[in-house]
């Protein structure tokens, strides 16, 4: 681009056009890491709780509704509402027909990187501004690139799930706009259909369900949405109902106190109907505000010593090196929230101003909401609670940096350069923490059944060697 007599505005020009080609190179390198260390988790063992999961989904096969004990499952009073079965269906289905750990890790792993285009995908619904976009997709799968979190993401666990209906529900929340009837009822009949997914394969997918509310809110607008939003609205009001219902009575566990103790001490959720004062209510509200916490989430996604029931082989690493990797994290996040957080104020100045709901600004709060709602929930806090929870923050954080503009052109510049250092960190990530984990995965993808060092994991390859024996 040239403009006569104004030789400034040329190298302004050139200079701004160099830069647009740097952050769109930087982002489709990052795409591409994350596609590759994604592909990568097909050598991460499969983990006990990847198979548990999958006994509850025998119901379609067995009749009745049963976890992990005897004792617990056929015993429970809990029956799956209707809309719960299309799931269970599905998953009888595939476990069946796809009964070896390598699908086991390879559905995992195509569940990720399905997300990763939902999230580009979402991120162009968010914004037409080309480098707005590069920066936001550096971010958001640059975060996701970083320490361990592609290794639990890649876990197929029902916390899949729940990521991917929210990001779907958020891309249901942007669509182009519309303001026929028709549209109305097929967008917010989608959100219902995404909120009976998450809350049909998790307990925690009740906790999403005011993000699929704000969502079914957004997805459709005008004169031919009202009356849409309120039946699909009050049909998820149902929904949300019945599941919780079924869930508590799910991990009621009558036959078996063992399990029903151990449910309340990883959630205060399983203690809240044992209340019966005033001042037992008192308690566990003060408990709960103590447990709010983010970085504890960050801090589950750190490559340790001693990884919990060795789902990564222990001794991988030293402890100072642990502590590197921690602070290199932390500080990764803590640009991105800060960053995040700046804009949220901007956003929500420009709102106050315009007198018109902001949905970035009000989504972006919604996802921040869940996420520190759960944590306050939450006494025991497993590593693969950050495969939905990390998510689900960034997230937040793409959706409130998409109004970066709402603060000025100074920040952009700003967000700019912490999009340019998670970008870098994002590539550098990955090939450090090869060093880390490749020699036990390596040795653990040449062994069949348990591999040394992880009783409560089982190799991906090697399962028809070893089948004759089981």
């Amino acid at each position: 681009m040239r403009v006569r007599d104004k030789p400034g505005v040329t190298v302004i020009a050139q200079a701004e056009s160099r830069t647009a080609g740097l952050i769109g190179g930087l982002r489709w390198a990052v795409v591409t890491m994350f596609a590759a260390v994604i592909a990568a988790g097909l050598f991460v063992p499969v983990y006990t709780d990847e198979i548990g999961w999958r006994f509850q989904e025998r119901a379609a096969l067995d009749g009745v509704d049963k976890m992990y004990s005897e004792l617990c499952g056929p015993n429970t009073l809990a029956v799956p509402p209707w809309f719960m079965w299309p799931a269970r269906y599905y998953s009888a289905f595939f476990n069946t027909a796809f009964a070896d750990p390598f699908w086991v890790r390879v559905s995992g792993i195509l569940y990720m990187l399905c997300w990763g285009v939902l999230l580009l995908a979402l991120i162009c619904r968010l914004t037409r501004d080309v480098q707005m976009r590069a920066m936001l997709g550096i971010v958001g799968l640059g975060l996701m690139s970083m320490a361990n979190t592609p290794l639990i993401l890649v876990l197929s666990r029902p916390e899949q799930t729940l990521v991917l209906a929210a990001t779907g529900a958020l891309m249901l929340a942007f669509s182009p706009s519309g303001a026929g009837a028709r549209q109305a009822w097929l967008r917010t009949a989608g959100v219902l259909v995404l909120a009976s997914i998450a809350m049909s394969y998790h307990v925690k997918g009740i906790m999403l369900a005011p993000l699929f509310a704000a969502c079914l809110f957004f997805a459709a607008r005008g004169r031919a949405a009202v009356i849409p939003r309120a039946v699909v609205g009050g049909l998820l009001v149902l929904m949300t109902v019945s599941a919780m219902t079924y869930w508590q009575g799910r991990l009621a566990c009558p036959a078996d106190a063992v399990l029903r103790a151990e449910y309340a001490r990883n959630n205060t959720t399983a203690t809240l109907g044992q209340i019966r004062d005033w001042d037992g209510l008192v308690e566990q509200i003060r408990y709960m505000l103590g447990q709010i916490t983010i970085y504890k989430y960050i801090r589950l996604a750190i490559p340790e010593v001693s990884p919990l029931s060795w789902w990564l082989r222990e001794d991988q690493i030293t402890r100072d090196a642990s502590f590197i990797w921690f602070l290199g994290f932390v500080l990764a996040w803590s640009l991105a929230l800060l960053a995040a957080a700046v804009s949220l104020a901007g956003a929500a100045w420009a709102m106050l101003k315009q007198r018109q709901l902001d949905a970035r600004l009000m989504l972006s709060l919604v996802l921040f909401g869940t996420v520190v709602a759960w944590s306050a929930t939450q006494r025991i806090r497993n590593f693969y609670e950050a495969g939905w929870i990390l998510p689900l923050l960034m997230l937040s954080v793409i959706l409130a940096l998409s109004r970066m503009d709402s603060v000025g052109a100074g920040f952009r510049k700003i967000v700019l350069i912490v999009a340019v250092a998670l970008g870098l960190g994002a590539l550098a990530s990955p090939v450090l923490l090869a060093g880390v984990w490749y020699p036990s995965l390596s040795s653990a993808a040449r062994q069949a059944g348990y591999p040394e060092g992880q009783p409560n994991s089982v190799s991906v390859f090697g399962y028809q060697r070893i089948r004759p024996q089981i």
